[in-house]
């Protein structure tokens, strides 16, 4: 099933941890926000960059959740989020409004960033992982919610970097 030109549902829903294979299942909501990021969001850069782009990360289900915890256990790396838009308005995470994490050959992940800010293509988070050459990128809260439900929601960043040695700064 496609979502854009370039995207298919597919790439939103199949995750892998460690050996683990997972094929997580979308609502209806979650379909919807799928398309949106695929739509308005990674339709934008693929055509400007004019080279594909590679889903690593999309939709995280309880078990994929779990499987990441598992995969981490022992290692310096933080416990994934609860919060995290990678859970598309499911039971784990209300609120979440879709994320993709996206590489591609070629392209500095803070070049991208600028792009997006410059180009004004609505993101509710754009965050630039250089050192591992990946871009996390999520709808804006508005996809789903009203603006009022949106101030009283927890805040957002827009823009952020991480790195090692600092963590997250902001961009914008």
């Amino acid at each position: 099933m496609t979502l854009s030109p370039h995207f298919g549902l597919q790439e939103f829903t199949r995750a892998s941890v460690g050996r683990k294979k997972f094929q997580v299942k979308l609502t209806s909501v979650g379909y919807y926000l799928a398309e949106r990021l695929a739509h308005d969001i990674l339709e934008p850069v693929r055509v400007n960059e004019g080279r594909p782009v590679r889903v690593t990360s999309g939709a995280r289900s309880w078990a994929v959740y779990d499987a990441m915890v598992k995969d981490r256990e022992g290692t310096n790396k933080s416990k994934p989020s609860k919060k995290s838009d990678h859970f598309y308005a499911n039971h784990v995470y209300p609120y979440g409004v879709g994320a993709v994490d996206i590489t591609f050959h070629g392209i500095d992940p803070l070049h991208l960033i600028a792009w997006i800010m410059a180009e004004g293509i609505p993101v509710g988070q754009a965050i630039a992982y250089p050192s591992n050459r990946f871009v996390h990128l999520s709808n804006p809260r508005t996809v789903l919610f009203t603006s009022e439900v949106v101030e009283v929601l927890p805040p957002k960043a827009r823009f952020l970097v991480w790195t090692p040695d600092t963590g997250y700064r902001n961009l914008s």
